[in-house]
């Protein structure tokens, strides 16, 4: 770590203000150009020159504008009930897993000799 960089203090943002907003102006013109960016995304969508990942993307698009994005259900079991030891074992068999895939502890890529990850096709 480089020793001008200093870690912000406990409950401190590094960007308090957040996010900065697009002006209203702004976002009125991008929305004039809504209906060419659909029409766009259909004709992408149904070209048979359009590479698949351009056409598959074009439809994902047009479907989570219309539809909104598919929810994410995400399930945990109650850890709160767990010793320390069973946290450590479930943690540890979490890890080995993630090895067997070839994700390093870090949690990225492949790891040395691990070989690629599975993939579905």
């Amino acid at each position: 770590m480089s020793k001008n960089l200093k870690p912000f203090p406990a409950g401190q943002s590094g960007n308090p203000g957040g996010r900065p907003r697009l002006p209203e102006d702004a976002k009125q013109l991008a929305r004039g150009y809504t209906r060419v960016a659909i029409e766009t995304l259909a004709t992408v969508m149904q070209s048979d020159e359009a590479p698949a990942a351009a056409r598959v993307t074009a439809a994902s698009t047009l479907l989570d504008r219309a539809w909104g994005k598919a929810p994410q259900h995400i399930t945990t079991d109650n850890l709160g009930s767990m010793s320390d030891a069973e946290l450590r074992a479930e943690l540890a068999a979490a890890a080995a897993e993630l090895r067997r895939y070839g994700v390093d502890g870090e949690g990225e890529g492949p790891s040395a000799g691990g070989g690629e990850p599975p993939t579905a096709h």
